[in-house]
């Protein structure tokens, strides 16, 4: 049997080279080869999108492919040699924002991201149209156009106390499902589905699929009869937060993980000097599963809570606040629906462009997107709704990263 040190592998690993399962072969050995591997150079080529590579030893984690190494590690005849990668396939995910014009058309801002990194901020389309006139409006309205595979239409219309009205349309404009009634609050999830705590019957939370039109309760609760300031926010599959009134019964939050209901509040929100119960409020997600609860005040001013699991808000518990200044930060209105994707919040300021808190650090940051009027015909509200790019739809943009691998094992080769 002969040694010889060698390079048992140097090549460039990129999207084409991971099958399904993210897994990438780079060595296999015959029945008379083995090799010991003294030293890996590792060179990721993009710095936003990287590979995140393991490599793997007839199934068994080796090594972090995060930077050069060495050591010794054995690969014993009959052996294969793979990497894995947490970043392959590559997840492809648009948020899309759109806002109504007259008649027909809408305004849309896309983000583009890969595998959770924005990738491109703004696609724009002026010329989006609708096949129905939604013409719904309110102090706020949530609009989405072209759910699911049926391609069925949402709008929710809001006023600051009673309204909440829900509609969900097909093509030809025929209803597919209708809640009106008053107290009634309601949330969509950006993606899939409507959340609304129902007062009649047996009260509780029923979940509407817009791509179906299936409505399902989800749990069932004791609270009051819808009245004075109902609210409900949430952040998608994770929690929904909500009170029937203002006035009665202590805040609610439902987790999706176990189905369960618990107090947020330790008091009616009323009692508890729960802060701004007439204005919207969204939930952003920090890093380490941190929430805040955001509130917008007025067209310069947003408030917040934090929030965690197991956190129960008291009066001695008040939200803070702070200002945006001139137009670029300012809103439009203070009472037009806003988006949320991860720890921000998005909205259309005082220029018409897509503007933004962070709230991922504890002071937030501000900016803007995109350069192109968001100027709607019905307020400029704004909703972000999650939606997969075809093949064909990415292969026509440019700015996609190309991540790949570039790898280097040098060490003994026995044969």
């Amino acid at each position: 049997m002969a040694d010889t040190l060698a390079e048992i592998y140097r090549n460039t690993l990129t999207s084409s080279s991971f099958d399904s399962n993210g897994e990438a072969t780079i060595v296999t050995t015959n029945s008379s080869t083995s090799h010991v591997i003294k030293n890996i150079q590792v060179s990721d080529t993009d710095a936003n999108t990287k590979v995140n590579g393991t490599l793997k030893v007839n199934d068994f984690d080796v090594v972090a492919l995060t930077g050069n190494s060495s050591g010794s590690e054995i690969i014993a005849p009959s052996s294969t040699v793979k990497v894995k990668s947490s970043a392959f396939p590559l997840t492809y995910l648009d948020y899309e924002f759109s806002t109504r014009n007259p008649g027909t058309n809408y305004l849309s801002h896309t983000i583009a991201t890969v595998n959770g990194t924005t990738v491109i901020s703004e696609i724009y389309d002026a010329t989006n149209a609708l096949p129905i006139n939604i013409t719904n409006n309110n102090d706020r309205d949530i609009f989405a156009p072209f759910l699911g595979p049926s391609n069925y239409h949402l709008i929710i219309s809001m006023d600051t106390n009673s309204v909440t009205n829900m509609y969900l349309s097909d093509s030809s404009g025929n209803s597919i499902v209708s809640k009106t009634a008053s107290y009634e609050p309601k949330w969509f999830d950006g993606k899939q589905y409507v959340y609304h705590h129902n007062g009649s019957g047996t009260h509780g939370i029923d979940r509407i699929d817009c791509y179906t039109g299936n409505v399902t309760r989800l749990i069932n609760n004791s609270m009051s009869n819808g009245s004075t300031y109902p609210k409900m926010f949430g952040y998608k599959d994770e929690y929904l937060w909500f009170w029937a009134r203002w006035d009665a019964d202590h805040p609610k939050v439902y987790s999706f993980a176990d189905n369960t209901l618990t107090d947020w509040v330790n008091n009616s929100a009323q009692g508890a000097s729960i802060d701004q119960p007439d204005r919207p409020w969204y939930a952003v997600k920090r890093s380490g599963d941190r929430f805040r609860f955001v509130i917008t005040k007025a067209d310069n001013e947003i408030m917040f809570y934090d929030w965690t699991k197991g956190t129960v808000l008291t009066s001695s518990d008040s939200a803070t606040s702070f200002t945006l200044s001139g137009t670029n930060e300012e809103m439009t209105d203070f009472q037009i629906n806003c988006a949320v994707i991860g720890s921000r919040l998005y909205y259309v300021n005082g220029a018409y462009n897509i503007a933004f808190v962070d709230f991922e650090a504890d002071t937030p940051t501000k900016g803007i997107i995109g350069t192109n009027s968001f100027y709607g015909g019905y307020g400029h509200d704004i909703q972000q709704v999650e939606r997969t790019p075809s093949t064909s739809t990415i292969n026509g943009r440019s700015g996609y990263p190309t991540p790949s691998l570039k790898l280097r094992m040098t060490g003994v080769t026995s044969t």
